[in-house]
C-alpha cells in the first residue's frame, strides 16, 4: 500500500516539487531504509495490541496481537518515537529519541511500557456453549476512539478506556452482538460473563441467490437490524442486516415510492431501489448487486404496510447485477422481508439545544430534518432496553442546514418520568452538534462530565418521550489529546417510543 503526496519534476540533476511538509517519505531527503522494532506493554506487562504507534507527523504503525511493531525508517537519521493520547484506551508514553540508526539494520528499541488502563474480560459462547473466535471492538466514537483484538477461542480481556460509557461489538462468523458498556477505573476489570453468540435463524426474513458463484444457497438471517421508514420525499426506506449459517453478513438497502401495499419495480430508472450486499466474514470477500444496473430488475411486492410500531412484510424478487467494474456479474433473488416501521421523518421537529464554549456563542441549533438518501438520517425516537436498563434517544439527521444541526445518542438508567443526572445515569456514547453549514465545524462529544435530563413524560410505545436537558458535554483531540467542553443548555427533547427491547 502506497500514498502519493506530491510529484516531483527532474530540472537537469535536481527534482523540483511544491510540498505541504517533509516527512518519513517527502522530498525534503532521500535516505535509505533501516529498520525499528519495539513492543507496547501495560503496567503489567502485558502486550497492548492496535496501538497506534506515532514516528512524526503522518508516519505510524500498529501493533500486532502481542504488542510488537516493526516499522520501515529512513537510516542515519535521528528520530521522535511515542504514543499518543489518541489511542482509545486513555493512556500515551513519554517521547523517546532514536538516535541513526545504520543502512539496513534492525534496531530494537525494547519495550514502551504504559500507565494502565481498564479492562473488559469475558468468553463468547455459541449455541453448544464452546467458545467461538471473535473479533471483539470496544467504540468511544472519537477518531482512535476504539479498541480491538481478536480472539481465536472467545475468551478475551481487552484493555479499555477507564469510567466511560462505551458501545461493544463482536462479531464472530455466524453472529453479531451489539451492547453498551460502562467500563472501570484503571487497573481494575470488569468480568462480562458468558457472552450469547448463537446463530439465531428469523425464517421470517430470508433469501435464495442463483447465479455469481451462488447455487441455490439459501440466506436465513439473523437479524441485527431491521427498519422500514416512510419519508417526506414520498418513498419509503427498506433496511435489513444480518448473518447466516454460511458465515455470511447480508444488507439489503431498498426504498419503493409510496408507503401502501402493492408491487413495485426496481430498475435503473431509480423509481424504486434495490440493493444487496453479501459479505464473507471469514474471507472477508464480498459482493454488490443493484436494481441500477442496465439490464437488472427486481420486485418489491408489500404485503403489509403497519403502522410506525408495526411491520412491513413484503416478498422480493428479481435479478440483480454488479458494476461493470465487478463484471456485470447477474444473480437471480428471491426472498422475504419482516422489518420494524420506525417514526416516519417528519419535516421539522421540536428538539432544540443552545451551544457556548468550543467555538460555540450562545447559538441556538434545531434538530435538522431534511430529505435526504441517507438511510441513518431522518428520525428522532427513542426506546428502553432492558438488559442494560437504559432508555436511549437517538438523533438521527443530515446536519446541513446554514444554522447547523446535531445528531447522536442521550441515555439515561432507566424508563420513566423523573430528573437523571450526570455522568452516572445521564450519559452519551457519541453526540455531534454543528455550528454551520460546513462539515469542519462538527464537534463529537462522547462524555457528559455534568448536568441532568428531566423526562417530563415517557408514554407506551406510540406515543412521545418529552423532556428538556442540560449539561457539559467533553471531547478529546484525537491528536493532540487536548479536552474542550461545551456547554449546552435549553435543550429541548421530543422522540417518539419505538418498541422497548
Amino acid at each position: 500500500m502506497w500514498k502519493e503526496e506530491v510529484e516531483a519534476t527532474k530540472n537537469g540533476n535536481f527534482y523540483e516539487a511544491n510540498v505541504s511538509h517533509f516527512s518519513f517519505w517527502g522530498c525534503g531527503a532521500l535516505h535509505s531504509a533501516a529498520y525499528l522494532k519495539g513492543r507496547v506493554l501495560d503496567c503489567n506487562n502485558n502486550p497492548l495490541s492496535n496501538i497506534i504507534v506515532y514516528f512524526d507527523y503522518d508516519n505510524y504503525e500498529f501493533t500486532d496481537n502481542d504488542g510488537y511493531f516493526i516499522k520501515r525508517v529512513p537510516s542515519n537519521l535521528s528520530f521522535d518515537v511515542n504514543v499518543p493520547p489518541s489511542n482509545g484506551i486513555g493512556v500515551f508514553s513519554q517521547m523517546f529519541t532514536i538516535n541513526p540508526i545504520a543502512q539496513g539494520q534492525l534496531h530494537n528499541m525494547g519495550d514502551i511500557v504504559l500507565q494502565c488502563p481498564a479492562y473488559l474480560t469475558g468468553i463468547m459462547r455459541d449455541c453448544n456453549n464452546t467458545g467461538v473466535p471473535a473479533w471483539v471492538e470496544v467504540n468511544y466514537g472519537s477518531q482512535f476512539g476504539f479498541t480491538g483484538i481478536y480472539s481465536t477461542t472467545g475468551v478475551f480481556t481487552i484493555p479499555v478506556k477507564s469510567n466511560i460509557n462505551a458501545t461493544m461489538r463482536l462479531v464472530a462468523p455466524k453472529k453479531q452482538v451489539t451492547m453498551t458498556v460502562t467500563t472501570p477505573a484503571q487497573n481494575l476489570t470488569t468480568n462480562l460473563g458468558n457472552i450469547a453468540m448463537c446463530y439465531t435463524p428469523d425464517t421470517a426474513n430470508m433469501i435464495i441467490l442463483n447465479g455469481a458463484g451462488y447455487v441455490n444457497e439459501m440466506l436465513i438471517l439473523d437479524v441485527t437490524q431491521s427498519s422500514a421508514q416512510y419519508r417526506q420525499s414520498g418513498k419509503t426506506y427498506l433496511s435489513l442486516t444480518g448473518t447466516t449459517l454460511q458465515g455470511k453478513t447480508v444488507t439489503l438497502y431498498a426504498y419503493v415510492t409510496g408507503n401502501s401495499t402493492g408491487n413495485y419495480v426496481c430498475d435503473a430508472g431509480l423509481v424504486n431501489f434495490t440493493r444487496l450486499y453479501v459479505a464473507d466474514n471469514i474471507t472477508s470477500s464480498g459482493d454488490l448487486f443493484t436494481s441500477e444496473e442496465a439490464g437488472a430488475s427486481s420486485n418489491i411486492q408489500v404485503l403489509s404496510y403497519g403502522n410506525e410500531i408495526g411491520k412491513l412484510k413484503a416478498y422480493l424478487s428479481g435479478t440483480l447485477k454488479t458494476s461493470v467494474s465487478n463484471g456485470s456479474q447477474t444473480v437471480s433473488i428471491t426472498g422475504k422481508m419482516d422489518l420494524a416501521r420506525v417514526p416516519n421523518m417528519i419535516s421539522n421537529a421540536p428538539s432544540v439545544l443552545t451551544a457556548n464554549g468550543d467555538g460555540f456563542v450562545n447559538q441556538t441549533i434545531p434538530f435538522d430534518w431534511c430529505s435526504m438518501t441517507n438511510y441513518n438520517a431522518g428520525y428522532v425516537a427513542g426506546n428502553y432496553q432492558s438488559a442494560s436498563n437504559e432508555t436511549v434517544l437517538k438523533f438521527y439527521g443530515c446536519m446541513s442546514s446554514s444554522n447547523g444541526g446535531f445528531n447522536g445518542s442521550l441515555k439515561f438508567n432507566g424508563n420513566g418520568p423523573g430528573v437523571y443526572t450526570a455522568p452516572a445515569d445521564f450519559y452519551t456514547t457519541g453526540f455531534s452538534i454543528r455550528k454551520e453549514f460546513n462539515g469542519l465545524t462538527t464537534k463529537y462529544y462522547t462524555e457528559i462530565v455534568s448536568g441532568s435530563i428531566t423526562i417530563n413524560s415517557y408514554p407506551p410505545p406510540g406515543g412521545y418521550i418529552t423532556g428538556t436537558f442540560s449539561g457539559v458535554f467533553k471531547r478529546i483531540d484525537p491528536v493532540t489529546g487536548q479536552a474542550f467542553t461545551v456547554n449546552v443548555t435549553n435543550a429541548s427533547v421530543s422522540n417518539w417510543h419505538f418498541p422497548d427491547q
